[in-house]
């Protein structure tokens, strides 16, 4: 059996004019009656192993025209079939894009922000102080009812796509750190937020890619929430410097005075270097 490399080749190109799968054509010769799987391995062993920096993948009898002569093909194609068609964006390992959307999110309270005006329907009745309350009932003590109502409460999105090697963006290692901060808040000053601004809520691994300096590369967009801190205070009592996912509330008396005021934690801190951004 004779084995030779004929003319005959095909080649698809991507838009930069890079090769990206090819079929190379050999001629077998003197292949005897049930000799044709033979044929395909021998082809297939003496063919390169790679063909413009293509693996070879598989092999295909594609003609036979008689008297011992079978025309064979040697396909060339990428074998990881995530990156098999050789997507290409023009981004770098490195790269940061972010975004920001602020709306209105809605939420449920029960007290004004402050009183405005009170009208007696007759003025000689005595005097009725609702606080702040909204919806009171106007009897005191336990038997003090108000309903929760509805309100629009500011809020602020962050998203950062950012642009890893795969090596980094599938370690292990790395997506574990990223999942032991999912719900938790910035410790310290996390891209000009102040601690106890930021809350991460994880992130969307996209499928490889290869980059502008041919590195295979994946977009990781990471989500955040932003609540701001600032002075706080409720009815006369100043809370100072209140970290903005930290949550104020206030303690009223059997008879509905202002007893006390509260800052709760409700997130764990945790600082957000590990997410190299």
């Amino acid at each position: 059996m004779k084995i030779q490399r004929s003319t005959g080749e095909q080649r698809k190109l991507d838009r930069f004019g890079r090769c990206e799968k090819a079929r190379i054509n050999y001629v077998a010769s003197g292949v005897k009656s049930g000799e044709a799987d033979q044929a395909l391995q021998e082809v297939f062993a003496q063919a390169p192993d790679h063909w413009q920096n293509i693996p070879k993948n598989s092999v295909e009898l594609l003609r036979s025209p008689g008297g011992g002569v079978l025309e064979i093909g040697v396909y060339y194609r990428q074998t990881d079939t995530a990156f098999s068609y050789r997507k290409r964006r023009n981004k770098r390992a490195g790269d940061r894009r972010w975004q920001a959307e602020v709306n209105a999110g809605t939420g449920w309270q029960k007290y004004a922000v402050a009183k405005v005006l009170s009208v007696k329907a007759d003025k000689s009745s005595p005097d009725i102080d609702p606080e702040r309350l909204i919806n009171w009932n106007g009897l005191p003590g336990s038997a003090s009812r108000s309903e929760k109502f509805r309100i629009y409460e500011p809020e602020m999105s962050l998203c950062c796509e950012a642009t890893f090697r795969r090596k980094q963006a599938e370690a292990r290692d790395y997506l574990r750190k990223v999942a032991n901060l999912v719900g938790k808040v910035n410790s310290g000053a996390f891209h000009n937020w102040n601690a106890g601004e930021v809350l991460f809520l994880g992130l969307v691994k996209s499928d490889p890619f290869e980059g502008d300096d041919g590195d295979e590369l994946c977009d990781l967009t990471f989500r955040f929430q932003i609540r701001l801190g600032g002075i706080r205070k409720i009815g006369s009592i100043d809370l100072g410097m209140v970290e903005g996912w930290d949550h104020c509330w206030p303690l009223y008396t059997a008879d509905g005075k202002l007893h006390s005021a509260h800052v709760s934690r409700l997130y764990e801190r945790a600082s957000f270097a590990v997410l190299d951004l």
